[in-house]
């Protein structure tokens, strides 16, 4: 593995063209982002509706504490890393970044484990082993996450693909192993799907250059200031993403019952599978259009994303109505009940879809970064506030209508503040 490992660093110093990236990236992203879906959907078959609700509900809270801890510095970095032309100025801020989020890693995980009864009590969920583990293995997931964004930021794409594939094997086996050996175990199920991560990170040595070096002691530079900068807008939006994807667990297990949560649980992996590409294709876009200042390069790359989004409305038009197959196939017939559920979700990850290659454009702007927080506190007022009055009285239904509707106004929010950077900011004189 080491050998292997090392050949693989050897080869990634390489320089590759942006298209080699793009196919590896996407390959590599789509690769591994789907057998851990895989992962959760056996995991979710084995389980049964019930007891997965109880498991989606803290890894919810997982996914959440994660962009949380994240502070907006993963955007920041994508940023400004590629941008830096002294390995010793990437190494301080990467030096830095990591000090602060094991920081706040372990300030979480405390102050989680005070509050855990008291937020027990406030989702109606009695299974609080869950909750005290989402709160102290959420810091694997922070620690895999920073690997990637390093890799990513240093254009060295292959190791991070070879990174989510560590991991999300780690996943895929040891849900193989819980579905054959402890069916119903949903304690174990959770420790071994959330401590995956951690894998990949343990070959570090291998997958990052020799040039990064980190050190306890980092000193803060201009570079660190405008990372920061740039960190308290997006750190809004960021965060906001993760409330967004998940809230809607937290409010139909409150509101609902087991059952209900399992069942969007389940339909809502399965419309992941498809937003995923949406992951896959940002970790390239957002880093290209940052090199992007010429008014001609951006038209390029917005008219792409117009072929993008007719290619995904006509991909949601024949998928849509095999949901009920999707459903069979995957989680099992005990989630028949979520047919139409299935479908407003994949409208909702379609749009996601769409809405990528416009907001990757940001990253060109100078003086936009107030978009990642505006667009991330609109979603969030949205999804809360839909879950919050539709789930009581309309039910399941309400909390997926309410997810299409965040998604649709969102990118109707992207279009239109893009087209104002576009046609003020990007004249004619910056060709």
């Amino acid at each position: 593995m080491k050998e292997a490992l090392s050949t693989i660093s050897k080869h990634t110093t390489q320089s590759t063209s942006g298209l080699t990236q793009s196919i590896i990236s996407v390959a590599g992203n789509g690769a591994s982002m789907t057998v851990s879906a895989v992962a959760m959907l056996l995991l979710s078959r084995s389980l049964g509706p019930i007891d997965f609700g109880v498991f989606s509900v803290g890894f919810a809270l997982v996914l959440i504490l994660n962009k949380i801890n994240d502070l907006g510095l993963t955007l920041a970095q994508l940023k400004f890393i590629p941008r830096m032309s002294s390995a010793q100025d990437q190494n301080e801020v990467f030096s830095y970044v990591i000090k602060l989020k094991l920081s706040v890693t372990v300030a979480i995980a405390i102050l989680g484990t005070l509050f855990t009864p008291t937020l027990s009590g406030l989702l109606d969920f009695p299974h609080t082993n869950i909750l005290y583990l989402a709160f102290w293995l959420n810091g694997l997931t922070v620690l895999f996450e920073q690997l990637m964004v390093m890799l990513q930021a240093l254009h060295r794409f292959t190791a991070a693909a070879i990174s989510g594939v560590i991991q999300a094997s780690g996943k895929f086996i040891t849900a193989i192993l819980v579905v054959l050996f402890f069916p119903k175990n949903i304690l174990l199920a959770f420790i071994t799907y959330v401590s995956a991560p951690i894998l990949p990170v343990l070959f570090l040595k291998y997958l990052l250059p020799k040039t990064v070096i980190l050190t306890r002691n980092s000193k803060k530079t201009t570079d660190h200031k405008k990372i920061i900068s740039m960190a308290g807008h997006s750190a809004v939006g960021f965060m906001a993403l993760g409330i967004i994807e998940n809230i809607d667990i937290l409010f139909v297990q409150r509101y609902l019952n087991d059952f209900e949560t399992g069942l969007l649980g389940g339909a809502g992996k399965i419309a992941m599978l498809f937003s995923l590409s949406a992951f896959a294709l940002s970790t390239v876009l957002n880093a290209r259009a940052a090199r992007y200042h010429k008014k001609s390069d951006l038209r390029n790359f917005i008219r792409k994303g117009i072929l993008l989004a007719l290619a995904t409305s006509i991909g949601y038009a024949i998928l849509a109505p095999l949901s009920g197959l999707l459903i069979t196939l995957s989680i099992g017939p005990e989630y028949a009940a979520a047919q139409t559920l299935l479908k407003i979700l994949l409208g909702a990850s379609f749009l996601t879809i769409i809405t990528t290659p416009f907001t990757a454009i940001f990253f060109s702007f100078k003086g936009a970064e107030w978009y990642f927080s505006a667009g991330g506190v609109l979603q969030l007022l949205l999804i809360v506030i839909g879950n919050a009055v539709l789930v009581p009285q309309f039910g399941l239904l309400a909390s997926a209508w309410t997810r299409v509707a965040t998604k649709a106004l969102y990118l109707l929010f992207t279009l239109v503040v893009a087209t104002y950077y576009v046609r003020s900011i990007h004249s004619e004189k910056t060709e």
